[in-house]
């Protein structure tokens, strides 16, 4: 108790209150992990009540937000709705906003919560739509593809991805989502997916891009066993030593699964004349 006492007088004495507030949500954590609940929820009220006086937007954002995980990690979900309303009734940057409901729609993940946690990142994507900056706008888009797909929502995140203005993190989304579709157990939707990536993937100028696409692409047809379609992607790959080793790992894939196939067709074998030698036995085993 000494140590905790002595840790909360330390954290106190810092200057600036957007650190002192975040050092206080750290206590609130390692109060949680320690099980101490009446503990953690003091600091964080402590915590909370700095953020609320934090003059600079970004800052209180990124208190806020930190809070409201905070709370979602204890199970608390009303105190990081709490936390959610102030983001939203204090801040008018919609990047700020936006940014903060998809971190906290990762903290309703981590609860469990995945339809509170769609909600949010749909309020986020409508709120991002509004961002001046493209290159802010366009990683809060990626991100929410990367929500969209942990919430097993995989149409959002398909209707996500033409969004983003730059083809290159547009395929490379897009690539994410076909592998989420073949996770899935649909791999029609898959296949029509990679179709389009492959048609994007040929208006990338830069080498580099369009061979990390053709080479992502080259190993879920891979995956799929659709071999002389990832063949195909392969031979695309414009830069010679990427070419070759996406070859190769081609290569030793279907060996292997030849290898497997013809282990397997053995064992049937083997198996298929034990039983037959079972059912017909030799004139000789009657004498």
């Amino acid at each position: 108790m000494g140590e905790h006492a002595s840790a909360l007088g330390l954290v106190r004495t810092i200057p600036g209150p957007f650190h002192r507030a975040r050092a206080l949500n750290n206590l609130a954590l390692a109060a949680i992990l320690a099980g101490d609940h009446a503990r953690w929820e003091a600091l964080w009220a402590e915590a909370e009540a700095i953020a609320r006086a934090l003059p600079h937007p970004a800052a209180r954002a990124k208190v806020l937000t930190a809070l409201a995980r905070t709370a979602a990690s204890a199970g608390r979900r009303e105190l990081a709705e709490t936390a959610e309303a102030r983001l939203r009734d204090r801040t008018s940057n919609v990047c700020h906003q936006s940014r903060a409901l998809l971190n906290l729609a990762r903290a309703m993940m981590t609860m469990g919560d995945a339809e509170r946690a769609k909600g949010l990142g749909h309020h986020a994507e409508a709120l991002a739509r509004g961002i001046g900056q493209t290159g802010k706008r366009t990683k809060i888009q990626t991100e929410l593809i990367d929500l969209a797909i942990a919430v097993g929502d995989l149409d959002w995140a398909q209707a996500l991805a033409p969004g983003l203005h730059d083809p290159h993190k547009q395929a490379l989304s897009l690539l994410r989502v076909a592998h989420a579709w073949a996770d899935a157990g649909t791999p029609n939707r898959c296949l029509a997916l990679l179709a389009d990536i492959s048609s994007l993937s040929g208006t990338l100028r830069i080498h580099g891009e369009r061979s990390r696409v053709l080479t992502k692409l080259t190993k879920i047809l891979t995956l799929l066993g659709l071999y002389e379609r990832a063949e195909g992607a392969a031979l695309r790959i414009p830069e010679p030593p990427q070419q070759v080793r996406a070859l190769a790992e081609l290569a030793t894939h279907v060996e292997e699964r030849h290898a497997r196939q013809a282990i397997a067709d053995e064992q049937l074998t083997a198996s298929g004349s034990e039983s037959s030698s079972r059912f017909n036995p030799s004139p000789t085993d009657h004498s």
